[in-house]
Parts: structure tokens; C-alpha cells; sequence
């Protein structure tokens, strides 16, 4: 029995070094959900605009894309007004500093962009972009 007890014993403190060693006793904060809401709208005249625009709503952190999406191109005439805004929400799981907002492209002339900063510590944010 005795000629058995030294690997054992051998084989026990290796294991426990090992296993200990995987462990990650470093703190990490919780990622918080949290809520950002889109608006695009205008309070100008366009009726006599036949033009198309594209729009593109984003989120990103630093140089990382999070979350893009794009809207079927639309007459500039259409563009809705407030009362009848486009519209929605995006849940996100990041703590990081974010940037927010409307890329947009007008056929024919260009593009630009609306965007906002959504520090860490806010939970909510709204991106109202007034077309003008």
C-alpha cells in the first residue's frame, strides 16, 4: 500500500495545481441592457423633391459596427412627417461608449450622416434626426 501512496499523493498536488490555475478571479461587470430608440422625420416641404434617399441607422463602438440595418430607398417627398415618424427600438448588451445614428445617402448628390454619443452610463437613448 505504501509503494502507492507517493504517486497518488504526486498525482493529486498535480491536479490541484492545474485546476487551480484555471480559475478567473477577476471581476467583470455585469453587461446591462440597455434601450436606444430611432426617429426619422421632417418638418420641411419636400413635395416638389423626386429624388430617392437611403437611409442607414447604426450603432457602434469606437471603430466596430454593433448593429446596422437600411431602409428601402425612398422619395425625398416621402419622407414622413413628425406625426407620422419612422420609428423604432434596438436592445443592446454593451457597456462601452456608443455612437448612434443616421448615415444617409441622397442619389445624385451625396452623402451624411447624423450621429450622437451614448455614453456608458446612460441605459436609454433617443436619436430624433429631423431631416432637413
Amino acid at each position: 500500500m505504501k509503494k502507492y501512496f507517493t504517486p497518488v499523493v504526486f498525482l493529486f498536488c498535480i491536479a490541484y495545481f492545474v485546476l487551480s490555475g484555471c480559475t478567473n478571479n477577476t471581476f467583470q461587470q455585469p453587461v446591462s441592457l440597455r434601450q436606444i430608440k430611432f426617429e426619422f422625420f421632417t418638418d420641411q416641404d419636400f413635395s416638389n423633391e423626386t429624388g430617392n434617399i437611403i437611409i442607414e441607422p447604426s450603432i457602434s463602438a469606437g471603430n466596430v459596427i454593433l448593429w446596422d440595418s437600411v431602409f428601402a430607398p425612398m422619395a425625398i417627398k416621402d419622407i414622413p412627417k413628425i406625426d407620422r415618424m419612422i420609428s423604432f427600438e434596438k436592445i443592446m448588451r454593451n457597456n462601452a461608449n456608443l455612437k448612434v445614428g443616421f448615415k444617409y445617402a441622397i442619389e445624385n448628390v451625396g452623402m451624411s450622416w447624423h450621429y450622437e454619443q451614448m455614453l456608458s452610463t446612460e441605459k436609454t437613448k433617443t436619436v430624433s434626426f429631423n431631416f432637413k
